[in-house]
């Protein structure tokens, strides 16, 4: 497997991953619809955003010939401390929803300069549009910097990763075009991009032991974390198909899962609980 495929796979997962909102960091508070009021990320992850407000009342999105508009927008906003590219992946609550989004690089609102722009979409009348609407972001293999309004033939819903620059600050701007429910985001980076880290009380990463590897029959999951809440695993395979998923009440015993009817291949674990979250990859022959 080279590398590019199994990156490909690790997206392709990770996509799906955060379609089960179950399973998400939820944020339940309300967000801000207005640049200068963005919240603040503090390091990359996933995080899912349920209380869309409408609009905001500051509307210039600093766009050219494009004829976005705000419906139900959240701003974000983070400054970097290591260089590196930012990818990140939108899955709306609402698989059909029509999401845009656009990167901006500032120190104010009022003259930050786009860098990504996705505005391409659902047109009106028209049933061929599956490829411009659920799944967006940045991602390493597309190459175009902006996709506009519309859905043309060379629009897949993703752009290029954004290079991004120590002690700079940036702004996204993300709008549910067809309701107000909710999105889920996965920022990431492949070549070591950090941000200032200013906030407290985020989740902790759980380290989860898994073996044998590969796995033939029988797979053992343990964790040498002190959950204070039940924990839920969830295993995926390569497309995001949950092979398996079961909540305990904790992690004190390692756990015996049943891996012979799985299909060869790659397989993702994902442990969740109460301030903690893990994911570790595996291989099934």
């Amino acid at each position: 497997m080279t590398i590019a495929i199994k990156f490909n796979l690790q997206r392709i997962l990770l996509l799906f991953l955060f379609s089960i909102t179950n399973f998400c960091f939820l944020l339940s508070q309300s967000f801000p619809s207005d640049c200068k009021e963005a919240y603040t990320l503090c390091k990359l992850g996933d995080y899912h955003f349920s209380n869309i407000q409408g609009i905001g009342s500051d509307d210039d999105l600093h766009l050219e010939r494009s004829q976005i508009t705000e419906t139900n927008s959240i701003w974000l906003q983070f400054t970097v401390e290591q260089a590196g590219d930012l990818e990140f992946v939108l899955v709306p609550d609402n698989q059909e929803d029509d999401i845009d989004f656009v990167l901006y690089e500032g120190d104010k609102c009022h003259s930050k300069t786009p860098l990504r722009v996705m505005t391409s979409g659902q047109i009106f009348g028209d049933a061929e549009f599956q490829e411009c609407v659920g799944h967006t972001g940045l991602r390493f293999n597309s190459t175009d910097t902006k996709e506009g309004d519309g859905c043309f033939d060379a629009d897949d819903n993703f752009l290029k990763p954004a290079t991004l620059q120590s002690g700079n600050r940036y702004y996204l701007f993300v709008n549910n075009f067809d309701s107000a429910k909710g999105f889920s985001i996965l920022l990431s980076s492949d070549n070591g991009l950090t941000l200032k880290d200013n906030c407290k009380n985020d989740l902790s990463e759980v380290d989860i032991n898994a073996y044998p590897i590969p796995a033939m029959e029988l797979l053992t999951i343990s964790s040498e974390t002190q959950f204070n809440a039940p924990v839920a695993i969830i295993i995926f395979d390569a497309s995001g198909k949950v092979a398996f998923k079961n909540t305990y009440k904790n992690m004190i015993a390692p756990k015996q899962i049943d891996v012979s009817n799985f299909p060869s291949g790659e397989y993702y674990i994902r442990m969740v609980s109460d301030g903690y979250k893990g994911l570790k990859s595996i291989i099934k022959i």
